[in-house]
């Protein structure tokens, strides 16, 4: 039986810099968006919104929608339907990890140009294609 969830998450960029976070997810470090599962009554807007804050300590304002996308993980019975929003950061702050709930080893705006493909997630590497 399959564990299905919706979540979302965000797309920033600065000085043509895209905010990421280094994370450990199913045993692999790699750069992924913001993003994470909702919380019960809450929008897809504000789940965007308050995982980029708790994954980087930026707050932002989120725009339109991006993109959805569908991650599944059958060796987990696992499967997440995320909104992706463009979204901006508020003044010029400096990101970094926020919870100390999450496996994030770091939160910068990358130049996802210097990094390998396998330095990225695929489901963002398919999101930063668009």
């Amino acid at each position: 039986m399959w564990e299905s969830h919706a979540g979302a998450g965000a797309l920033i960029v600065r000085d043509g810099r895209v905010l990421m976070v280094l994370r450990e997810r199913s045993g692999k470090v790699r750069w992924e968006l913001p993003s994470g599962l909702l919380e019960e009554g809450e929008s897809l807007e504000e789940a965007a919104a308050r995982e980029t804050l708790e994954e980087t300590s930026l707050r932002v304002e989120v725009g339109c929608l991006l993109c959805t996308v569908v991650m599944d993980v059958p060796e987990e019975n696992y499967r997440s339907i995320n909104a992706y929003f463009y979204a901006s950061a508020s003044g010029r702050s400096i990101p970094h990890p926020g919870s100390l709930d999450e496996p994030i080893q770091r939160a910068e705006f990358v130049d996802t140009a210097q990094l390998r493909p396998s330095d990225i997630h695929p489901v963002d590497r398919r999101i930063l294609s668009r």
